[in-house]
């Protein structure tokens, strides 16, 4: 999942009183006219944009399906059997993730198909935010890295510098 240039929603932060600006940015109650946050397509798996010519109908080829408002409020307007099923998928998963727990005792192929696509969608979302933190943390590595030398110093080498703190004890 992708909240595009903004941080990702808080709902304790959107709950207080005094954030009304940002729920109405988020579309926590009503849809916004922008795309609030981007998953993979489940049409195409997200590879539509791979393939040259490919158009998926889901996403029109971009490999991405967009959401005017925020994914809890997505949640809470499904039907109470969605969100059963949507809590119970997570459940799962979140078993599967820490305890190495699968739904059905066994290995894989006892459990349902439906489990696999699962781990594969939520695992296939991960890895994209994970790259994307990463890919950030990259560039401002990279940043601090071209302000350092700019500075011309001998020591801008990647070397962090200590601040100038006197001593205890020394004027």
């Amino acid at each position: 999942m992708k909240s595009l240039g903004k941080p990702f929603p808080d709902c304790a932060q959107c709950r207080r009183p005094n954030m009304k600006h940002a729920r109405e940015s988020w579309g926590c109650d009503t849809p916004v006219e922008q795309v609030v946050f981007e998953v993979t397509c489940s049409a195409c798996g997200g590879g539509a944009h791979l393939d040259v010519g490919a158009e998926c109908p889901a996403c029109n080829g971009t490999g991405l399906v967009g959401f005017h408002q925020c994914p809890t409020a997505v949640v809470k307007n499904a039907s109470p059997w969605e969100r059963k099923l949507i809590e119970t998928a997570l459940r799962a998963y979140i078993q599967f993730d820490n305890r190495n727990v699968m739904p059905v005792e066994g290995g894989w192929l006892e459990q349902a198909q439906a489990f696999g696509a699962i781990v594969d969608i939520i695992d296939s979302e991960r890895g994209r935010y994970e790259g994307e933190v990463y890919e950030k943390q990259e560039r401002e590595r990279k940043h601090a890295e071209a302000k350092a030398k700019q500075g011309g110093n001998a020591r801008s080498s990647g070397a962090v510098r200590r601040p100038n703190i006197p001593r205890r004890g020394r004027a």
